[in-house]
């Protein structure tokens, strides 16, 4: 075996008990080579110091910083009104946005029927429009939806920052 298998075999042993539960030859192993004894007697000596270890109370500083982040956290979603400013500006902008690329939109697949008319028929041309418009429509509309709860988030992580 080699020292990284014995070293893994110590760490379980020296959970389940102690040398008692390894093999004569991990023992062996163990009792020549020092870079596995030195692993296995810090491991021992982590073991002791956990099983020695006492708690702490904890500071009465420590208890009201925290108590304060937590109340600071809580008011900032509990009390929020449903509409705020900061949340109704940007949906705003955004509505007043979509009746631009709409219209944007509207004048491309103009253009292009325009131009692709005589090569194209009109079933084809009109597909391609719905195809556009659909697809437009739900990504500017996803992303507008999420606009107030990427400002809503960020300002919620504002508000509990310290």
């Amino acid at each position: 075996m080699n020292c990284e298998a014995i070293q893994q075999r110590l760490e379980q042993a020296a959970f389940e008990g102690g040398l008692e539960t390894l093999a004569e030859d991990q023992r062996a192993h163990l009792e020549t080579c020092a870079d596995c004894a030195s692993h296995f007697a810090l491991l021992a000596q982590l073991i002791g110091d956990a099983g020695d270890a006492r708690p702490e109370a904890i500071s009465a500083q420590l208890r009201a910083e925290v108590h304060e982040r937590a109340t600071r956290a809580l008011r900032a979603t509990h009390s929020a009104p449903l509409l705020r400013w900061d949340i109704a500006a940007p949906l705003a902008v955004a509505l007043l946005a979509l009746p631009i690329a709409i219209g944007q939109g509207w004048l491309w697949t103009r253009g292009f029927s325009y131009l692709l008319e005589p090569w194209l028929p009109t079933s084809v041309l009109t597909g391609l429009t719905i195809f556009y418009a659909a697809s437009a429509a739900l990504t500017l509309g996803g992303l507008y939806g999420l606009l107030p709860f990427a400002v809503a988030y960020a300002n919620r992580n504002r508000l509990e920052a310290p």
